[in-house]
């Protein structure tokens, strides 16, 4: 039975206040950390057999760990760089400022604080892919620092089918302090 867990193998996290997010408020350029220096992509080790019932729901968890020696030896990938523009960002190699990928930013928050985001690109380390084209995430904001979270959310399956339920269970957690 799979216990009801969170870890971005990393330890680092961000709170921020549940108040939505103005598009002017993620402009310029930001430095930081990620957590694809620890692990680059999570293998699925499957769906637990055992039901276990969230918020009236009863689901069939599956769970992942990172077994593939996958973390980034790349130190253009582990310690990013981003730059907003409006509507957009993008993951910048701090040693070359090149593109890594591209974000689109939607700013209708339906849930408040939460600014949906949208790879655009690949994210890659050498040709292990940390988040691809078409993932998503959401980005958060407080005071001069911002956390983007991409396939953070594991689906969930109200049924039994391990061949067939298969999740995306590959969290990348960024962290970035704004540059003056």
């Amino acid at each position: 039975m799979l216990a009801n867990t969170l870890d971005d193998q990393v330890g680092i996290s961000l709170l921020a206040p549940a108040t939505t997010i103005a598009q002017a408020a993620l402009t310029g350029g930001y430095v930081g950390a990620n957590s694809a220096s620890v692990c680059g992509a999570v293998t699925s080790v499957g769906q637990s057999s055992f039901p276990t019932p969230v918020n009236g729901q009863t689901i069939y968890p599956s769970s992942g760990a990172c077994l593939d020696a996958s973390a980034s030896r790349d130190a253009g990938v582990n310690y990013g760089a981003t730059v907003f523009k409006p509507a957009s960002a993008a993951l910048l190699n701090p040693f070359t400022s090149m593109a890594s990928s591209d974000l689109a930013l939607d700013f209708a928050q339906t849930r408040p604080g939460l600014v949906n985001v949208t790879a655009n690109r690949d994210f890659l380390s050498g040709s292990t892919p940390i988040f691809k084209a078409g993932d998503k995430g959401v980005m958060v904001k407080v005071g001069p620092v911002h956390g983007l979270l991409m396939n953070g959310v594991n689906q969930q399956f109200t049924t039994f089918d391990p061949v067939n339920n298969v999740s995306k269970v590959n969290p990348f957690l960024s962290i970035g302090a704004v540059v003056e």
